[in-house]
């Protein structure tokens, strides 16, 4: 739950919309129906599944016919192994970061109490970006 409201304050934060907005045309377009993940999944509108879970094992919605690249835990996997796995490190146990508490109101910081070795997500975006 604390990751979803993290992801939600920063995506209206960085676009000044909530999640299922579309940045494809150039500027931000907001269609939570449109934009919803199951229903560009069943309707093949997708060219790839690109799942990040690094908090907790969530395993991406079934996309069969979809290729999937997870970044995410090391265990478990999803039922379905995905074409790409990139096992990435956890946010306030293996790297610092920042979380939005529950109430949206207050933003906890993170620190590192291991080192697992393994990436955290922006530096596993930050190789796969450069390596395009």
């Amino acid at each position: 739950m604390m990751a979803g409201m993290t992801a939600q304050s920063v995506t209206s934060w960085q676009s000044g919309f909530p999640p299922r907005t579309s940045f494809a045309p150039g500027y931000p377009v907001h269609d939570p129906r449109r934009y919803a993940t199951k229903r560009l999944l069943d309707a093949k509108a997708v060219d790839c599944l690109f799942w990040i879970s690094s908090l907790g094992a969530t395993s991406p919605p079934e996309a069969p016919a979809v290729p999937t690249v997870i970044l995410g835990l090391e265990a478990p996997r999803p039922p379905r192994s995905p074409e790409v796995f990139l096992p990435v490190a956890t946010p306030g146990v293996d790297h610092a970061g920042q979380m939005v508490r529950l109430d949206s109101v207050v933003s906890l910081p993170l620190r590192r109490l291991r080192d697992s070795g393994l990436p955290s997500v922006a530096q596993a975006l930050a190789a796969i970006e450069q390596a395009l």
